[in-house]
C-alpha cells in the first residue's frame, strides 16, 4: 500500500472559516482531510491510500483542486511554506526585495533567508528601530516621525521604498508596529502596519492583535507580510488591488556615495571649472539650451506617450478595485445606495457619480460608467474628476440609473457616450462595430448598472447626427407615450441600421445604446457610430449569429448620403366624415455636398419612408438642388380628424 499527503497552506481565515468552506470535503474517507493551527495561519492535510503512488496522487487531486478553489486567494502556498514560495516567486521573476524592520527584530529576515538559494533574491535588511536611523538610513521625513510617530501606514510606505532604494531591489517590504509590553507612539500594543512599494504604487496593511503576547504579535507581523509579498507576487504581471501611488508617501531620496560622487563631477565640470566670465556664461548658455530641450522633450512625452500611460494607469486601478472581492461584512453599508452591488462600493467611496460599468470581451473597453446632472462633465474629466481629454464613459441625462424596486414597471433604455482616442483607449473600439468581422466575433457585452448585473446582445449599428440634441433622431428617447410610439422607435433604429437588425426587437426589450464620435473624416464633427444592443433575460439566450446582412435600404445622417433619395408628400383633408387622400410621388436628383452643416432650407415637414427596395431616405436637400419630377394621384379613405403635410 502506498500513502500520499499534500499540505495546503492558509493565511488570513481562521479554523472555523477553513472548516466552513470545506466542510463537505472534511467528511470524505480516502482521501482524509483535516485541518490544524499553522504559524498564524491553517493547514490543510490531505492523505490518500491506495496500491501506488500514481493512484494515491489520482485520488488527491479532485479534493485539492475542489479545496483550492473554494480558498481562493487565501491559500499561501502547497506543499512548501510561505517564504519558501516568495522566495521562488521572487526567483522566478528575476526579482530582488529588500526588508525594512521595526518591531520584528529581523524575524522576516531570517524566515526568508533560511530557504535555499534565498541569495539570488535577498539584498537587504535593515532593523530600525530608532527614530534616527529611519531618517538618515531610509529615508523618513522627520516631520513625519515627529507628527505621526513611528507607528503608522505613512512611515511604512516610507519605510518600504527606502529599503528598495537602498538595496537597489524591484520592492520593498516594511514592518512597523508595537510588540509590547508597553504602548508606543501613541498605538496600543498589537498594533502593526505593513507596507509593499515597488518603483510606482505602495500597499498597506494594518494588524490588530491586542490580546496576543510579544512573540505572537512578532509571529503574526512576520507572517502577515509574508502574506502581502506572495499575494503581490502572484497578481504579476498585473496589479494587485488596494494600492496608492507611491509618492504620496514616499521618503526623501537617499544620497548615496556614489551619487555625491557624480553630483560633485558635474558641479566641476558646469560650475566650479569654469575659468572667467566668458566661460562662465558659455556654460549657463548651454545649460539653458539642454534645459529648453529638457522641457520640449518632456512635453513631447507626456502629450504622446505619459499621458497615454497614465490614463490607462488611472483605469487599470478602477478596475482592480471593481473587480476586488468586497467584504461586505466587515463595511458599514448604510451610506450606499439601496440596493446597490457590492462590487462598486470601493468606486462609490472615490467618485458618488458612479452608475455603472461597460465591458466588451477581447477589447480594450473596460471601464465604469458615469451619471451626471452636468450632461457632457465626463466627456473631458475623469473619473477623478480632473481636466482630461480621455474622459469616462457616462450615461446620457435622458438615462435614468434605477433600482428594480424603482422602475415602476417601466422598461429602461439605456445610453452610454463616451470619446473615440488617438490610441485606441476608451470606447474607440465601438467604431469597428461597422466591420462584420468584428461585430460577428464581439457580439456579447456586459454592462451592470450599480444596481444590476446583466448581459447583452449587439443587433445592430448606426450612424447619426447629434447636431441640435439629436434633432435628426433622438435615440436617446427614453420615455414613450404609449406602445406605438415605442413601436415607431424600434422601427426607426431599424431603418437606420447599416446591418440588418439580428433579432427582432419588441416594445418589452430594454435596449442599450453606445454612441462614440464617428470622426471618419475632419468634417463630420457631429455625426457618431451608435451600437444597439438588446438586454439578455439569461444566460442561455447567448445565442451567436453567423450572417449579417447589409440594410440596403439604411438611412444616413445628410451630410454623408450621396444617393438619389425619393420620398412621399402626403396631405390629408377632412371634410366631415369622409377623408381624401392625395399621395405625390416625387423623384429628386440632389448635388450633395459633404458638410456638416444643416441645410439652409428645410422642407416643413419631416420625410416619410418609402419602404421599396430602391428607396433609400435622405433629410432635405441642400440649397442648390437639381429637381426631376414624376407625378401619379390617387385617393383613399382615412380617418385623420385635421389637416396635415408630411415630406
Amino acid at each position: 500500500m502506498a500513502k500520499i499527503q499534500h499540505v495546503i497552506h492558509t493565511f488570513g481565515l481562521s479554523e472555523s472559516q477553513v472548516a466552513e468552506r470545506i466542510a463537505e470535503l472534511l467528511m470524505s474517507k480516502n482521501p482524509t482531510v483535516d485541518t490544524q493551527p499553522d504559524h498564524g495561519g491553517v493547514s490543510i492535510i490531505v492523505t490518500a491510500d491506495s496500491f501506488n503512488d500514481d493512484d494515491a496522487e489520482i485520488l488527491c487531486k479532485p479534493i485539492m483542486d475542489t479545496a483550492i478553489d473554494c480558498l481562493g486567494t487565501f491559500v499561501s502556498s502547497i506543499d512548501e511554506s510561505i517564504e519558501e514560495n516568495v522566495v521562488h516567486s521572487l526567483a522566478n521573476n528575476h526579482m530582488q526585495i529588500a526588508l525594512a524592520e521595526s518591531c520584528t527584530a529581523g524575524k522576516l529576515a531570517s524566515r526568508i533567508t533560511e530557504v535555499p538559494g534565498a541569495s539570488q533574491v535577498f539584498e537587504c535588511g535593515i532593523v530600525s528601530y530608532s527614530h534616527e536611523v529611519k531618517h538618515s538610513l531610509l529615508g523618513v521625513k522627520k516631520e513625519l516621525l515627529e507628527e505621526k510617530g513611528a507607528v503608522c501606514a505613512e512611515v511604512a510606505s516610507a519605510m518600504a521604498n527606502g529599503a528598495r532604494l537602498l538595496g537597489n531591489a524591484a520592492i520593498g517590504v516594511a514592518i512597523t508596529g508595537v510588540a509590547g509590553p508597553e504602548p508606543s507612539d501613541g498605538q496600543p500594543v498589537g498594533t502593526v502596519y505593513l507596507a509593499l512599494a515597488d518603483s510606482r504604487r505602495v500597499w498597506v496593511r494594518k494588524i490588530e492583535e491586542p490580546h496576543k503576547s510579544r512573540e505572537e504579535i512578532r509571529e503574526a507581523a512576520v507572517f502577515a507580510a509574508l502574506d502581502l509579498t506572495r499575494r503581490y507576487l502572484e497578481a504579476l504581471p498585473g496589479m494587485m488591488a488596494g494600492s496608492q501611488p507611491l509618492e504620496k508617501h514616499g521618503p526623501e531620496k537617499i544620497i548615496t556615495p556614489s551619487e555625491v560622487k557624480k553630483q560633485s563631477l558635474g558641479d566641476k565640470l558646469l560650475v566650479t571649472r569654469a575659468h572667467g566670465k566668458a566661460e562662465l556664461i558659455r556654460r549657463l548658455t548651454i545649460w539653458l539650451l539642454v534645459l529648453a530641450l529638457l522641457v520640449i522633450s518632456g512635453l513631447a512625452i507626456y502629450y504622446f506617450y505619459y499621458r497615454s500611460i497614465q490614463n490607462e494607469q488611472i483605469y487599470e486601478d478602477l478596475e482592480q478595485a471593481y473587480n476586488a472581492p468586497a467584504s461586505v461584512s466587515s463595511v458599514d453599508t448604510s451610506h450606499y445606495p439601496k440596493d446597490m452591488l457590492s462590487r462598486f462600493y470601493d468606486l462609490y467611496d472615490r467618485n458618488v457619480d458612479i452608475g455603472g460599468w461597460i465591458s466588451i470581451d477581447d477589447t480594450k473597453i473596460s471601464y465604469p460608467v458615469m451619471t451626471n446632472a452636468q450632461g457632457d462633465y465626463y466627456a473631458s474629466h475623469d473619473f477623478d474628476k480632473s481636466k482630461s481629454s480621455y474622459g469616462v464613459p457616462y450615461f446620457s441625462t435622458s438615462t435614468k440609473v434605477l433600482s428594480k424596486s424603482n422602475q415602476n414597471n417601466t422598461i429602461p433604455n439605456y445610453t452610454i457616450l463616451g470619446n473615440r482616442t488617438d490610441d485606441g483607449q476608451m470606447l474607440s473600439s465601438v467604431c469597428d462595430y461597422r466591420d462584420k468581422g468584428f461585430f460577428l466575433q464581439h457580439q456579447f457585452l456586459t454592462m451592470n448598472t450599480i444596481y444590476e448585473a446583466a448581459r447583452w446582445q449587439v443587433c445592430g449599428v448606426m450612424i447619426i447626427d447629434s447636431a441640435d440634441n439629436n434633432k435628426e433622431f433622438d435615440y436617446t428617447k427614453n420615455t414613450f407615450k404609449n406602445k406605438e410610439e415605442r413601436k415607431q422607435f424600434l422601427e426607426e433604429l431599424k431603418n437606420r441600421s447599416i446591418f440588418n437588425l439580428t433579432t427582432n426587437l419588441s416594445v418589452n426589450d430594454s435596449l442599450l445604446f453606445i454612441s462614440v464620435d464617428y470622426q471618419e473624416k475632419d468634417d463630420f464633427e457631429t455625426e457618431r457610430v451608435v451600437v444597439i444592443a438588446k438586454k439578455l433575460e439569461n444566460s442561455a439566450d447567448e445565442k451567436a449569429i453567423k450572417e449579417l446582412s447589409n440594410n440596403p435600404n439604411v438611412i444616413y445622417p445628410f451630410a454623408l448620403s450621396g444617393t438619389i433619395p425619393t420620398y412621399t408628400t402626403t396631405t390629408t383633408k377632412t371634410h366631415k366624415q369622409v377623408t381624401t387622400t392625395t399621395t405625390k410621388k416625387t423623384t429628386q436628383n440632389y448635388v450633395v455636398k459633404r458638410t456638416t452643416k444643416r441645410p439652409t432650407q428645410k422642407p416643413t415637414t419631416k420625410p416619410v419612408i418609402v419602404t421599396s427596395p430602391t428607396t433609400i431616405q435622405t433629410t432635405a436637400p441642400p440649397e442648390e438642388v437639381t429637381t426631376t419630377e414624376t407625378q401619379e394621384d390617387t385617393t383613399t379613405t382615412t380617418q385623420e380628424p385635421e389637416e396635415n403635410s408630411n415630406s
